[in-house]
Formats: C-alpha cells, structure tokens, sequence
C-alpha cells in the first residue's frame, strides 16, 4: 500500500467498500493499515444506487488523490457504479 500511496501528491484517499457484504468490518481493518504507514484519515463510502447520484460523494472523489477499491464482488460494484458520474470521474 505505502508504494501505491507514494506515487500521488494528494493525500485524499477515499475507500469504495461497495464490493463488500461486510463494510464495517473491511472500514475497520482498512483504517488500521492505512494508519499504520501514515494516513490519518481515509475516507470510506459504500455506494449504493441511492448513494451514487449525490453530490457529496462526487465531489469527495473528485478531491481524492487515490480511489481504492476494497474487493469483493465485482458484480455488485458494475450494478452501482456503471454508468453514473462517479464512474466517468474515475475513468478520466
């Protein structure tokens, strides 16, 4: 993870748990590591499809530095995600 995080000068991270059936869970163990080399404050949004149209969380990934996907199913991040803005901000 300290590789990944250094190649960016923003240190906005922002954890999608989406993918995951036990977000509490994956939030609590992710904020642990990410604390451990470092980073004080890791956003984490677990978008659903009323989630994904607000402009709260649009705006926070446009402000990230890194957008980190924390696993799971990939079926259920394509069913939020596909098509939406946060989808065309993460592709640019």
């Amino acid at each position: 993870l300290k590789e990944l995080l250094s190649v960016t000068h923003n240190d906005i991270i922002e954890i999608i748990t989406t993918g995951s059936r036990i977000p509490e869970e994956v939030k609590e163990m992710y904020e642990k590591s990410f604390r451990a080399i470092g980073y004080k404050n890791p956003g984490f949004m677990h978008l659903l499809e009323h989630d994904v149209k607000k402009n709260e969380y649009i705006k926070r990934i446009e402000k990230a530095g890194l957008v980190f996907f924390s696993g799971g199913d990939q079926e259920r991040l394509i069913e939020h995600l596909s098509e939406t803005t946060i989808s065309d901000i993460l592709e640019d």
